[in-house]
């Protein structure tokens, strides 16, 4: 009986989720969402554009080992990622080999060994690197064994110590808190000066140059002599 309204309360709680897989699923290409026959018949799965579309899109798209969870575990992990925007989906690693063939994701097939599943941003999710991975520390089930971060391989060393740099959002806010403490006047001096720099160097290159090229040319009429 309890394990019974165990499962109605988790129904519940993945209703608000289910809306961000289906609108993830919307923003798949135009060709992705009219699956046909004739898409099927060269073997390309719905899972395959799937994650195809997940790749382009960039963002984080982790792959992880999954070892035995049972129905309750996953649940639960889903419920977790969800919350903090995050999707799981399980791949076929050989269909997922053959989607990252000639592609600069070549190389994150290597990662494809085992039951292994796509842990990857959702859309309009803001990216929490560092809280991801301390969801998947506290799933002693789940391995980390790598993935891509922004558009570029990392092995699981590389992605602990992006988790350590600060997101962007902080880092776009410090650049306009500088910024914003600078005095204006100032501010306005150095931006006006950079053409004048600019301006001062070429002169100076066109002359280097020229005198070069005058050097040159009394080099040559000595020999001629």
């Amino acid at each position: 009986m309890r394990a019974g309204r165990m499962d109605a309360t988790l129904e519940n709680l993945e209703q608000p989720f289910r809306k961000k897989q289906l609108s993830m699923q919307a923003t798949l290409p135009k060709t992705s969402r009219t699956v046909g026959t004739s898409i099927r018949a060269k073997g390309v799965t719905v899972n395959q554009l799937e994650v195809r579309a997940i790749l382009e899109k960039g963002g984080i798209a982790l792959i992880a080992q999954h070892l035995n969870l049972n129905t309750l575990e996953w649940k639960m992990l889903r419920l977790e990622l969800q919350k903090a925007g995050f999707g799981a989906k399980v791949l076929q690693n050989r269909k997922a080999g053959k989607l990252l063939e000639g592609t600069r994701f070549q190389n994150l097939s290597e990662t494809l060994k085992g039951p292994v599943c796509m842990i990857h941003s959702l859309e309009g999710s803001t990216q929490d690197l560092k809280g991801l991975l301390k969801t998947l520390e506290s799933h002693p089930k789940m391995v980390l064994v790598g993935g891509i971060v922004d558009s570029t391989l990392a092995s699981v060393g590389g992605i602990q110590t992006l988790s350590q740099l600060p997101a962007k959002e902080e880092m776009l806010g410090g650049m306009v808190h500088g910024l914003e403490s600078i005095p204006r006047d100032h501010l306005v001096g150095s931006l006006n000066s950079i053409p004048k720099r600019l301006t001062s160097t070429l002169i100076a290159s066109q002359e280097g140059i020229v005198n070069m090229l005058s050097r040159l040319d009394s080099n040559a009429g000595a020999l001629e002599k």
